[in-house]
């Protein structure tokens, strides 16, 4: 078959199905050398968001941005994405 299909999830969810724990770095350089990393960037969810973002991992940085207003937070995650939009001291 020649159809093509994604799981509800971002394109670096389903680049990493078969390797759940692999890294962001891990699913860009697949995507590279499936030769298919040129295109991915330009690809768009149905709220706009573009490339390998995560729709659920975008909405839970958004109620973070609100809940963490005006707070000293620690911050403890496994997605860099998550903590590299932080100011740090």
């Amino acid at each position: 078959m020649q159809d093509t299909w994604l799981l509800h999830r971002s394109i670096g969810d389903n680049i990493r199905r078969g390797r759940p724990e692999a890294s962001e770095a891990d699913a860009i350089d697949a995507a590279k050398r499936a030769e298919a990393h040129d295109f991915i960037p330009g690809l768009e969810d149905w709220v706009g968001r573009r490339g390998y973002d995560s729709e659920a991992e975008a909405a839970i940085q958004a109620s973070l941005d609100r809940l963490m207003a005006g707070r000293t937070v620690i911050a403890i995650a496994h997605r860099l994405s998550t903590v590299a939009r932080m100011d740090r001291w």
